[in-house]
């Protein structure tokens, strides 16, 4: 004879997501990249391959032009340690830059999908870099909250030696890992950055500015208590039996818990 049980149920609903951070944003070059816009005029930025060009590859060993060898990624990159990353290449060698041109050449990459980071705080850009630089060649990241008619603001928040305050370069031996928080990127609906190689003159050397798995991530603004509820096909259980539970809670919910037994 098949037993018949009545279940009782019971749901927690943990609150937790007060500090939670959400990626709002996510891009390790590795597959797909139509959200980048490569070699745009932002900034003054070279359009035309002459004499380098940001570009997207996995391509690390250097060349006759280009000697240097591109450092292996950490283990904190995905895909390391040679996976495809955006960086500057040269026109007239298969890797790295060429610093034989004079003049001064600016180089600009552009997120062309804007972030929606309307409804967060404590809103962070992350990035891995590299750039063996000085005073007139390096890197710089920018961002806007409004699109194309705002303009780009210089993000100066640096955490390492350079040789400017607001310049990525100095960094040859190894891939290092940028995070950067400015009170302007919370709650905007619109947010974008960018990233500039700046070359003057005949100076510098490889490996070039290079850019790796960046990342938004954000704090909910609005968080409310969890009140925890549910609904089931049926209360009571017989074996061999199926019963569905769907939790029907509502508020800022960082976890649940279930708790079914005999009553």
């Amino acid at each position: 004879m098949k037993k018949l049980a009545t279940l009782c149920l019971s749901l927690f609903a943990c609150f937790g997501a007060a500090h939670a951070q959400t990626v709002l944003y996510s891009q390790t070059f590795d597959s797909t990249y139509a959200d980048w816009s490569l070699n745009t005029s932002d900034l003054g930025g070279v359009t035309t391959m002459t004499p380098n060009y940001w570009i997207v590859n996995s391509v690390y060993t250097g060349s006759a032009i280009a000697p240097t060898v591109t450092p292996n990624e950490p283990a904190g990159i995905y895909g390391n340690p040679e996976s495809p990353y955006l960086h500057i290449r040269s026109a007239v060698g298969p890797a790295n830059a060429t610093f034989n041109a004079t003049g001064n050449h600016s180089y600009t990459a552009s997120l062309n999908t804007p972030i929606n980071a309307s409804a967060y705080s404590n809103v962070t850009l992350s990035f891995w870099w590299l750039c063996n630089g000085n005073g007139v060649t390096y890197g710089r990241v920018y961002f806007r909250t409004s699109g194309s008619a705002t303009a780009w603001q210089q993000i100066s928040t640096m955490s390492v030696p350079a040789a400017a305050l607001d310049s990525y370069n100095l960094h040859p031996s190894g891939w290092t890992q940028q995070v950067i928080h400015l009170d302007s990127f919370d709650n905007q609906a619109t947010l974008e950055f960018a990233f500039q190689f700046h070359h003057q003159g005949l100076t510098g050397s490889d490996p070039s500015f290079a850019v790796d798995d960046v990342m938004v991530t954000g704090t909910p603004s609005t968080v409310t208590a969890p009140v925890a509820s549910f609904t089931s096909t049926s209360t009571t259980a017989c074996q061999d039996g199926c019963i569905a539970f769907s939790s029907t809670s509502t508020g800022t919910i960082d976890s649940v818990r279930w708790d079914a037994s005999p009553a």
